[in-house]
């Protein structure tokens, strides 16, 4: 009850310097698309199964490209916003799959 009278996100959010990001995270941080890294190789084969499924639905390689770029902005960002930079790589591992979820929704709409 005391952790919440003292309101700790709030204060860090208070105190948290802000940036206008000049360009996306992923290059800002030299960081490279998801798996590339060592994230985690279970995320490279989630991403190459929804491509498989993507293309065989019939998307362009230039939509497909656009989606997966949204998933891996969406996961960064995710991360980024809710989660301190010591667990972020762990955020961005489990927030991954929704990522896609987010992505597969975009390019259905895009696609129709």
């Amino acid at each position: 009850m005391e952790l919440l009278k003292r309101k700790p996100l709030r204060e860090f959010l208070k105190d948290r310097p802000t940036l206008i990001l000049e360009e996306p995270l992923v290059r800002k941080f030299n960081l490279d698309p998801i798996g590339v890294r060592g994230i985690d190789s279970s995320l490279e084969e989630l991403k190459r199964k929804k491509i498989d499924e993507w293309r065989s639905k019939g998307y362009s390689e230039h939509l497909i490209s656009m989606a997966l770029e949204l998933a891996d902005e969406w996961a960064y960002k995710m991360s980024e916003v809710f989660a301190p930079p010591e667990i972020r790589e762990a955020a961005v591992r489990y927030n991954y799959p929704k990522a896609l979820e987010v992505a597969d929704r975009w390019i259905r709409v895009m696609g129709e």
